[in-house]
């Protein structure tokens, strides 16, 4: 299911990145390993490939593993989600899978960049706007600080993106 230019490439391992070819490797595995939860923090995901018919497929895959799945995206801001056609079509097939908020202004100097799948792997990147970062899977202990910071901002976020609930 990975993209094109990906494919024939081994499994990423724990460890550090430093590309984005990388970097989606790692969160491709996350969101193949997650069973039920995918907590996702980035300014606007735009290098997430997110846009991407893979992508959508591997979500899709997830959102159909257990009725219960649940993906949730903080964000600071919206502009790019809009205009990825195959992952809005995704969520809004599964409206009650996804949650979209978004930071309010005081905190949008924040530049953090990560996904946690289950409570168990991390992808992360050390900074949004670089590709360096480390992917741990299978590894609770390595998600606790950032489970801690995740849920703190999601409790100061807003709701945002009302299409995935009330459809196009």
């Amino acid at each position: 299911m990975h993209s094109p230019d990906l494919a024939g490439a081994s499994a990423p391992q724990d460890g550090k990145f430093d590309t984005l070819r990388e970097f989606k490797l790692h969160l491709s595995r996350a969101v193949e390993t997650a069973q039920y939860e995918l907590l996702c923090l980035d300014p606007d995901f735009a290098f997430w490939g997110l846009e991407s018919a893979q992508m959508a497929q591997l979500l899709r895959a997830f959102f159909l593993r257990r009725p219960d799945a649940r993906i949730k995206l903080a964000l600071h801001e919206t502009h790019y989600l809009q205009r990825c056609p195959h992952f809005l079509r995704t969520v809004q097939a599964f409206p009650l899978a996804c949650e979209t908020r978004q930071t309010p202004r005081k905190l949008r100097e924040l530049r953090d960049s990560f996904c946690i799948a289950d409570q168990r792997h991390i992808v992360r990147r050390y900074h949004a706007d670089h590709m360096r970062g480390e992917a741990v899977f299978s590894t609770p202990e390595a998600c606790f600080t950032p489970l801690e910071r995740w849920r703190q901002l999601w409790d100061a976020c807003h709701p945002c993106l009302p299409v995935f609930s009330s459809g196009i």
